[in-house]
């Protein structure tokens, strides 16, 4: 089969040798037999535009600077294509992820929107298994069931749920749009798969400006 090209969209804010050290980490260990394109949203410090110069496959955006929302959803309107992974700038990936299985998914399973693939413990969730992956149920008295951590999604999941809120701190975007995606119920489900190491294939490094209140 042919794969659909992917989209990794990362918004950034002032840190860019941690973005660079996070760039390196999905190349060395995404697997992918399709092309992969990067979108960096550069809020305040312009200088990663700079840093990226050249880099045929990583476009750099000047973000708005009106928050987190408003540079995912910048992103979100720049690329054309339909599956996005999508990581916050701080997110390293340490393990091979081979992505082919889960894009395939999206593609085959209309109903499938949003495959989390990072930070999966201490989560308060109500899913069924079902090929390989958890499907989420919208009931489940978690607040945080998309969340904003390492995730593959389908764009139809933005159609259905909408945007990310815009003009709010780190915690109010996140926080307020999974509290949309609940409200709205419906729609792609959200799944988890049972071979990626969600815990510990990852890790996440620098300061952390939600702590900051940022």
């Amino acid at each position: 089969m042919s794969f659909p090209r992917i989209s990794i969209i990362i918004p950034t804010y002032n840190r860019p040798w941690i973005l660079k050290r996070v760039i390196q980490g999905l190349k060395g260990n995404l697997k992918y037999s399709g092309p992969i394109h990067f979108w960096i949203g550069a809020d305040g410090d312009l200088g990663v535009g700079k840093m990226f110069s050249g880099q045929y496959d990583i476009t750099v955006i000047p973000g708005p600077n009106n928050g987190l929302g408003a540079n995912l959803n910048r992103l979100l309107a720049s690329t054309p294509d339909d599956y996005l992974f999508q990581l916050d700038d701080d997110h390293l990936l340490l393990k091979p992820l081979d992505l082919d299985r889960h894009v395939i998914k999206l593609r085959d399973d209309q109903t499938a929107g949003w495959i989390r693939l990072m930070g999966m413990g201490y989560h308060d969730y109500i899913a069924r298994l079902e090929e390989g992956y958890w499907r989420v149920y919208w009931q489940s008295p978690e607040t945080y069931i998309p969340s904003n951590r390492p995730h593959l999604k389908h764009r139809r999941f933005h159609d259905h749920f909408g945007l990310y809120p815009e003009g709010v701190n780190l915690a109010e975007t996140e926080d307020g749009f999974c509290r949309q995606c609940k409200e709205k119920k419906g729609g792609p489900a959200v799944l988890v798969p049972l071979d990626v190491s969600t815990e510990s294939g990852w890790d996440h490094i620098g300061e952390s400006w939600q702590l900051e209140g940022k």
